[in-house]
């Protein structure tokens, strides 16, 4: 499974058009064949910055979703960003639920 996180922070006056883009893609990512989910949120303290999420079962997944219009839209939003957007990619090999903290002790 792999993670994406891109974070961005738009400029004021351009925030709405941030939003479009995002409103705009995040249907149709989350219905490409291997995604599981994909989220866009915003921070609480600073209504300019944006975290896109997305979820892939696999790398190939994520590499066909790479090469799609989506894909490109989230790119542009990327170039709008007043600081220097951050993309990380994180392979996943475990999850764990509630159970864990009965694990740890806690």
């Amino acid at each position: 499974m792999v993670h994406t996180f891109m974070r961005m922070v738009s400029p004021p006056y351009r925030r709405k058009e941030v939003l479009r883009i995002f409103r705009r893609i995040v249907g149709p990512i989350g219905v490409q064949p291997g995604c599981l989910r994909c989220f866009c949120f915003s921070d609480l303290e600073d209504d300019n910055a944006f975290l896109f999420l997305s979820e892939w079962r696999t790398k190939v997944d994520l590499a066909n979703h790479v090469k799609t219009h989506e894909f490109l839209e989230l790119l542009a939003a990327m170039d709008l960003s007043v600081q220097t957007p951050v993309m990380e990619f994180k392979t996943i090999t475990e999850t764990a639920g509630l159970e864990l903290l009965d694990q740890l002790s806690i």
